[in-house]
């Protein structure tokens, strides 16, 4: 079924609201994610300042017109047949490290969480070590506070700058906002252009090392070099882990169409092949959630964003 096309009067409004902004069209959604799956954007918006940013969100809300957020496509499965809303990303005005008092940093949300990483902890400031091979933006990292290596990047929050329901600018201090394992407070169609955190003055040579060595373990651990979108199910306790939970219920290997849990890592599913559809991974993340709940009684939840 082909994709119905937004309005052409609401591009024209959308391009006239934001004028900096990049508008482009039919571009594939696999080449936006790191799984290489889905279908084409049908518009694709990436802003390019917090003036167009106002703007474009007063004119999709004032016409009530759906729209859905983007950020590194890292923890993302688009649909075969692809997306007919508009598609919103923070473009490369959103790119930036801009340092304050101290150990403090304003950061840019279309800032890519890897690259920050590396940054920051080669000028010597310590805290984002455990984010070296997370390879999402640093909004998307806030908005499911995103962590590894017993580290979230919640727990380094100041203060968080957002664009609202109502097209309006909102600021947030960290006693305002709420963390908990892959989850936030900030409401859903609320876009995060810009954070502040707070790290920790310490030796370049130790938290490079750290940095490493926790990037060592998730090399040896996880198919980090297969189209994959990471973790697929949250952990369901501290104590037991999704991928042992998979493996226990003997799917590593398991496959559908070119989708397969990874016999590296039960808690990924891989596009080895790179011809996995979206309905093959929705069928694989169905077939762990089947098992785990026939075996042991446990809900799986899903830690993938599908559209």
């Amino acid at each position: 079924m082909p994709l119905k096309q937004p309005n052409a009067e609401l591009k024209e409004l959308l391009q006239a609201a934001a004028p900096t902004s990049k508008f482009k069209q039919g571009i594939v959604g696999s080449n936006l994610t790191t799984y290489a799956i889905g279908g084409p954007l049908d518009l694709l918006c990436e802003i390019e300042s917090e003036e167009d940013l106002c703007s474009l969100f007063k004119v999709l809300y004032s016409n009530k017109f759906p729209f859905k957020i983007l950020g590194a496509g890292s923890n993302l499965l688009i649909p075969d047949h692809g997306v007919s809303e508009c598609v919103i990303k923070l473009g490369r005005g959103f790119r930036f490290i801009t340092p304050q008092s101290g150990s403090t940093f304003l950061i840019g949300c279309s800032m890519p969480l890897i690259s920050l990483s590396q940054e920051l902890s080669q000028a010597g400031f310590s805290g984002l070590e455990f984010a070296g091979g997370i390879p999402a933006s640093v909004g998307g990292a806030v908005r499911m506070n995103a962590g590894a290596h017993g580290g979230e990047i919640g727990a380094l929050i100041k203060r968080v700058w957002l664009v609202n329901e109502t097209a309006e600018i909102e600021e947030y201090s960290a006693k305002d906002l709420q963390f908990s394992y892959r989850h936030s407070s900030i409401k859903h169609g609320n876009l995060i252009y810009k954070i502040e955190i707070e790290l920790t003055s310490g030796h370049k040579d130790l938290i490079l090392g750290k940095r490493a060595e926790f990037l060592a373990h998730r090399k040896a651990a996880q198919p980090i070099t297969l189209p994959s979108s990471g973790s697929i199910f949250r952990n369901p306790s501290p104590e037991l882990s999704a991928g042992v939970l998979i493996e226990r219920t003997g799917l590593k290997g398991f496959k559908v169409g070119a989708a397969k849990v990874s016999e590296k890592h039960g808690n990924w599913i891989v596009n080895e092949e790179r011809k996995a559809t979206a309905l093959d991974v929705i069928a694989v993340i169905s077939k762990c959630k089947e098992e785990a709940f026939a075996q042991f009684q446990i809900n799986l939840q899903e830690e993938i964003i599908i559209w």
